[in-house]
């Protein structure tokens, strides 16, 4: 008998490595985009912490452009926005796009007091259990 492997054995081999990446895939997306929140999160309140500076030197809250951020994220995960409401109120957004985009937690907004969820013009984002904050 020759030394080696079958045929037979390496099939076996071969399934089970398929059923073990059948269930570890979905679990190792969600912990990618997790993460991917997280550095979200971290970028809107680099932004928030600006917007803040801004208005201790100006009488009103900053756009991105004047606050020389990019619209999209470092890794063009995230789309990001900011909504002057009034001379005293903001709301920063991350949408999230390209791979992101298929995340279920959606957009998350923040505004200077802290996360929204819902507004009175009835915009929904999303929830801090989904973001986990």
């Amino acid at each position: 008998m020759k030394p080696g492997f079958t045929l037979v054995e390496i099939l076996i081999t071969l399934a089970i490595l398929g059923i073990l990446l059948t269930i570890s895939y979905p679990s190792l997306q969600s912990l990618i985009q997790s993460s991917n929140r997280k550095e979200a999160i971290l970028l809107l309140t680099k932004i928030q912490y600006q917007q803040e500076q801004w208005r201790a030197r100006h009488q009103n809250y900053a756009s991105l452009s004047e606050l020389k951020q990019s619209v999209v994220s470092e890794n063009q995960l995230y789309q990001f926005q900011i909504k002057l409401l009034d001379k005293d109120n903001y709301r920063l957004i991350a949408k999230p796009v390209n791979k992101q985009k298929t995340d279920a937690c959606g957009a998350y907004a923040m505004d200077k007091f802290g996360p929204v969820e819902k507004t009175d013009s009835g915009d929904v984002y999303a929830s801090l259990d989904c973001w986990q904050l």
